[in-house]
C-alpha cells in the first residue's frame, strides 16, 4: 500500500501504537508550571498582519492562555520571508531550546518544500517539535472579477498575473507547478510580506489574483469579498471538493497522467498541517507534552471553536505526534517520485518572475486619529488617509527627542513616519 492510500483511520491507529512505543519519562506538571512562571514566551508568525496565519495565530495564543502551564506572558512577533523559510531557519538554528519560543510557520516550508533543493533551507522539518495543527488546509485559485479567466482552461491560453510571498510559500509553489505541468501562463509576481499584501495589489490592479488562499482566510480576512463577488474561485489545489464550494473543480480533475497524480498526491499532502505550531528541536519532554496537552485542550475550548466559526475559520486539529508520523512517510517517498516533483515545482522559463520591491516611505504629517492605545496611527499623505500599525516591540517610537511608548502618541502630532505603505507595520515613528 502506498503513502497516499494509506487510510486516515489506519494512519492515525498506527500513531497511536507508536506513541506507546516512545513514551518518555513522566512529566511534572509542577515543574513545567514552575519554569514557565513568569516566563515570557515568543510566538513567531512567519507572515505579515492581516492574513490568515496571523488571525489563527493570535487567535490561538488568546484562548490558550488559560491551559497554558505556569501562565506565562506569549507575545507574538512577525518574521516573514521567503514563504517561512527565514522564521523556519530562525525557529532551528537560534532560538532558544527551553520551551520559550514557539512558531505557526508556512506549512510548505515545514514540510515538502526541503525535499526538493529549495534554497537557504537549513532545517530538517522531521527534527523541530510539534506542538500541533489547528485545522487542516485546501487553498484555491482565485481571481479578481474582472480578470480575463474563469478557469484553468482559461490559464493555459491568457497570461494571469498572481501574487506570491516568496519561493517557500504556496503561492509560488504552486504557480510554478501550473505553469511547468498544466500548461498555465501564470506570470507571477512575488515578494509581498503577506497575504493581506497581496490582496491590496489585486485591489489595485497590480496582481489579477493568488493561487493559494483558503476559505477559512477568505472568510476572516476579506468576508466583504464574498459578499459583494469581488473574487472569483477558478480551481481548488485539494485532493477533494470542499463541502462549501462543491461545484468548484479541483486540480485532480485536470490530472492526465500517472506521474502527475503522484506529484500532486505527494505536493498536497501537508494540507493536512494547514496551521502548524512547531518549537526547535531538543525541547525538553515534559515541556513538550504539557504544551501538546494544552493545544489539545484549547482546540476543545467551545469558546474557542465557536469564535473560529463566527469568524469563519476551521478547527479541525492534528496533533504533534499525528505531524510527526506524516512527514516520516512524505519523507519516506521513493526518490524519483520527489525529483518529479522537485523539478514541477522550481521556475522555469515558463514562468516569468517579478520580484516585489517595497519601498520605504518617509513622510512627516499630523496625526489625524489614533486607536487602540497607539497601536494604530492614521495620517494624510497628500489628500489620503494612511494609516500604519506600531508594534511594542518593534516600532521605535520618540517625542522631542527622547524614546517613549506607543501609548503617549497624540492626534495633532506632528510625526515623521518610516513605513512600507499604506497599513503597514511602522518601522519608526518620531514626534515632535
Amino acid at each position: 500500500m502506498s503513502f497516499h492510500e494509506f487510510p486516515r483511520g489506519l494512519f492515525l491507529a498506527s500513531i497511536g501504537v507508536m506513541g506507546l512505543l516512545t513514551v518518555s519519562a513522566p512529566a511534572s506538571a509542577g515543574a513545567v508550571s514552575d519554569f514557565y512562571k513568569s516566563k515570557r514566551v515568543t510566538f513567531v508568525i512567519s507572515a505579515g498582519t492581516g492574513g490568515g496565519y496571523s488571525t489563527y495565530s493570535r487567535t490561538f495564543i488568546r484562548y490558550m492562555a488559560p491551559y497554558f502551564p505556569g501562565k506565562p506572558t506569549v507575545r507574538p512577533t512577525h518574521m516573514q520571508g521567503a514563504g517561512g523559510i527565514v522564521a523556519a531557519n530562525y525557529l532551528f538554528n537560534r532560538a532558544k531550546r527551553d520551551g520559550t519560543v514557539m512558531a505557526m510557520i508556512h506549512r510548505g516550508a515545514v514540510s515538502t518544500v526541503p525535499l526538493y533543493g529549495a534554497k537557504g533551507i537549513k532545517y530538517d522539518p522531521t527534527q523541530f517539535s510539534w506542538i500541533g495543527s489547528i485545522d487542516t488546509s485546501s487553498s484555491f485559485c482565485v481571481a479578481w472579477h474582472n480578470a480575463p479567466v474563469n478557469s484553468l482552461e482559461d490559464m493555459r491560453k491568457t497570461t494571469f498575473i498572481g501574487g506570491g510571498l516568496g519561493p517557500g510559500a504556496n503561492t509560488d509553489i504552486f504557480s510554478h507547478l501550473l505553469n511547468n505541468k498544466f500548461g498555465t501562463k501564470i506570470q507571477l509576481v512575488t515578494g509581498y510580506g503577506s497575504g493581506d499584501a497581496i490582496n491590496l495589489a489585486m485591489e489595485r490592479g497590480e496582481v489579477q489574483g493568488r493561487c493559494s488562499w483558503s476559505l477559512g482566510a477568505i472568510r476572516a480576512t476579506r468576508a466583504r469579498w464574498l459578499k459583494e463577488k469581488k473574487i472569483k474561485f477558478l480551481f481548488l489545489m485539494g485532493l477533494k471538493p470542499n463541502k462549501d464550494l462543491p461545484d468548484v473543480p479541483t486540480i485532480m480533475d485536470y490530472v492526465t497522467t500517472e506521474r502527475q497524480k503522484q506529484i500532486i498526491e505527494l505536493l498536497l499532502a501537508a494540507n493536512l498541517m494547514g496551521r502548524p505550531i512547531l518549537m526547535p528541536p531538543g525541547i525538553p519532554a515534559d515541556r513538550l507534552k504539557a504544551l501538546r496537552k494544552a493545544f489539545a485542550q484549547t482546540t476543545k475550548d467551545k469558546a474557542f471553536v465557536k469564535h473560529m466559526k463566527t469568524i469563519g475559520l476551521g478547527v479541525t486539529p492534528l496533533s504533534g505526534m499525528e505531524i510527526q508520523a506524516l512527514l516520516r512517510r512524505i519523507y519516506a517517498t521513493p526518490k524519483d517520485v520527489v525529483e518529479a516533483a522537485g523539478v514541477a515545482t522550481k521556475r522555469s522559463p515558463k514562468t516569468k518572475v517579478t520580484v516585489k520591491k517595497i519601498a520605504i516611505d518617509k513622510v512627516t504629517s499630523k496625526l489625524t486619529k489614533i486607536k487602540r492605545g497607539g497601536r494604530r496611527l492614521f495620517f494624510k499623505v497628500k489628500s489620503d488617509t494612511h494609516k500604519v500599525k506600531v508594534s511594542g516591540s518593534r516600532t521605535k517610537v520618540a517625542i522631542g527627542g527622547k524614546k517613549t511608548k506607543r501609548k503617549n502618541l497624540k492626534v495633532g502630532m506632528e510625526c515623521t513616519i518610516i513605513y512600507k505603505g499604506d497599513g503597514a507595520e511602522a518601522k519608526s515613528v518620531t514626534c515632535k
